[in-house]
């Protein structure tokens, strides 16, 4: 549950023209601009524009509906987020511009969800300072101000909206040409701390309802009964964990009228689908309790969704298309390209580990890349140069070698190993510091070690970004796919396991064939129990690596909220036969098969 950083721009909001753009870049290290609302001598209530206006202070008895000049976060990464109850932490820089007096006054800074269909504000809460002293003297104010509003959910065209107002209880001010002045951001690019808001966390939620039809449905046998009850309603609106609310299968399938049958069942592609691959890594990965995991297959999406439990969503920014490249996982949608220019991955606070051990992974394929300088996977800090604080790992494109830089706080050490010809291919990469000793591996093998650094990890100015250095250049060209980040040092076994899930080949077919009754049977008898959970949201189909008659089919897709228990395949009385080719459909007559 990551807390969210906006800041306020002096860009136009788009679906709001009148109010000023709030943005989430992934650094604080922007410049301001101040921005004048005309005060003069009075007091009273007034709305401060957060795009300036000369228009004389309104000098209300009380505070007024938003108008639509506050701030708004134009964009729809919230949709089906929710913001929780808590604390807001905003900070204005400001003064009293053309002044020659103190001003007191009582802030509110107000939060609303803003719907752009209906045009509609939705009041989360209020922030106030109270008898705040503003002068002359520009001023940042961070602290002082109360107020902890409830949680926030966010649905399909909502939007985060700001509005300022100023109740000048006060004005020593003789000058009628004084305004009130407050800094925002100066561009989009980058944010500054004088000019923000921080939420108290964010988390995702998914409002998924899944309907299966009669998925067991007789596909030439006029006298087969089939009694299937589904019974939908996979809702999870607002929970960390998808629920099963009341899924049954029940099915008896038993010739009526019919003194002899040879019928053969069929289980094909529904459970050996597209997408197995990637479920398979994803559990692999997940087992390793990572920070931070990032399959980077959100096409069209400005979210980079993380797949652990902590939830800890990225920001896509600047030169990054998810889906621009084929999958590096089969069964994915497709990998994130970067285009070593702009495009980034910032990730929020709390993913990157502090301590004595980190692991760093992730699949590249450099096809086509022209960029042949120091590319930078993941970095929280420049630790070549002063502070020297934080890590960086990235790939040296034209001298086809891995390196890393770890800060000390006082110097830098610089760790790499050559030779390595990653060639245009599909690669996965890695790196394990582990007290002091840092290791590489490409393609799941130990291919260098350097020890003797620092025995723990500084902790770096910005939060951790992927695909450029945190301050901003070498940015990585290529497609990406399947980034984690890890607290722990993993080790060789698992570093293999990885690399073994994410990029070796996969091929299972696994066909379920049943000669329950041959000639002369008067009935078939056939008790079938399959997992539920076919479809969530994004994905195609059930999958299972594997099936074997006690198999427990455990399915997860890209985007779900976390694993979702099915329960056991079985087949009575059934041969159970495990090919190794692809899962086709039986074309003898009367086959049954599993559609959905």
């Amino acid at each position: 549950m990551a807390a969210l950083t906006v800041y306020w721009s002096n860009a136009a909001a788009t679906d709001l023209p009148n109010a000023a753009l709030v943005i989430a870049p992934p650094t604080a290290t922007g410049s301001h601009v101040g921005i004048d609302n005309a005060l003069g001598t009075a007091t009273g209530y007034s709305e401060w524009y957060f795009r300036g206006t000369l228009n004389a202070w309104a000098s209300a008895g009380s505070i007024g509906g938003p108008s639509g000049h506050g701030a708004l976060y134009d964009t729809t990464a919230l949709e089906q987020e929710q913001i929780v109850a808590g604390t807001w932490s905003p900070t204005l820089r400001g003064n009293i511009n053309n002044g020659n007096g103190t001003v007191t006054a009582d802030l509110y800074l107000r939060v609303y969800v803003y719907n752009s269909t209906s045009a509609t504000y939705t009041l989360i809460g209020t922030i106030t300072r109270a008898g705040t002293s503003i002068t002359s003297t520009t001023v940042s104010y961070s602290s002082g101000w109360s107020g902890s509003l409830s949680a926030a959910q966010f649905g399909v065209g909502d939007k985060l909206y700001f509005d300022l107002w100023a109740d000048v209880t006060s004005n020593l001010n003789t000058n009628t040409a004084a305004t009130m002045r407050w800094n925002v951001v100066s561009g989009v690019t980058n944010g500054d701390v004088n000019c923000e808001a921080v939420t108290p966390g964010t988390i995702f939620s998914y409002v998924e309802s899944v309907t299966l039809a009669d998925s067991l449905i007789a596909t030439g046998a006029s006298t087969l009964t089939d009694s299937v009850a589904l019974v939908e309603s996979v809702t999870n609106a607002g929970a960390s964990t998808l629920t099963d609310t009341a899924l049954t299968l029940t099915e008896s399938l038993a010739s009526q009228g019919a003194t002899t049958l040879a019928e053969s069942v069929t289980l094909a592609e529904s459970l050996i689908a597209t997408g197995a691959a990637a479920t398979n890594y994803l559990s692999v990965i997940l087992q390793d309790s990572p920070n931070g995991a990032y399959l980077l297959d959100e096409t069209g999406q400005i979210i980079a969704y993380d797949q652990s439990v902590n939830r800890a969503n990225g920001t896509l920014h600047g030169g990054v298309t998810p889906g621009g490249a084929s999958a590096l996982v089969a069964g994915l949608p497709g990998a994130a390209t970067f285009d070593g220019v702009t495009g980034s991955v910032a990730l929020p606070d709390g993913v990157t580990p502090i301590g004595t051990a980190l692991t760093l992974e992730c699949l590249v394929n450099l096809s086509g890349v022209s960029n042949t300088g120091y590319n930078r996977l993941f970095a929280n800090d420049y630790p070549g140069s002063a502070p020297y604080d934080g890590f960086d790992f990235g790939i040296h494109n034209s001298g086809d070698f891995l390196f890393a830089d770890f800060g000390t706080g006082s110097a830098n050490t610089t760790c790499s190993v050559g030779g390595l010809a990653f060639g245009s291919g599909t690669h996965y990469l890695a790196l394990v510091y582990n007290a002091g000793t840092v290791t590489f591996y490409l393609d799941g093998a130990e291919v260098g070690q350097s020890s003797g650094l620092a025995s723990s990890l500084t902790a770096g100015r910005y939060a951790l970004t992927i695909g450029q250095s945190a301050t901003g250049f070498d940015f990585y060209q290529g497609a990406l796919q399947a980034a984690a980040v890890y607290p722990t040092a993993l080790s060789a076994a698992r570093i293999a396991a990885h690399y073994a899930e994410g990029l070796a080949a996969f091929a299972d077919g696994v066909t379920l064939a049943e000669s329950q009754s041959g000639q002369g049977a008067n009935s078939l008898s056939d008790t079938l129990t399959l997992a539920e959970m076919l479809t969530a949201l994004g994905a195609n189909s059930l999958t299972d690596p594997a099936l074997n008659p006690s198999d427990s089919i455990a399915f997860r897709t890209a985007h779900s909220p976390s694993a979702v228990t099915a329960r056991t395949a079985t087949l009575s009385a059934a041969t159970i036969v495990k090919q190794s080719s692809a899962v086709t459909t039986s074309t003898q007559p009367s086959a049954v098969t599993v559609r959905e």
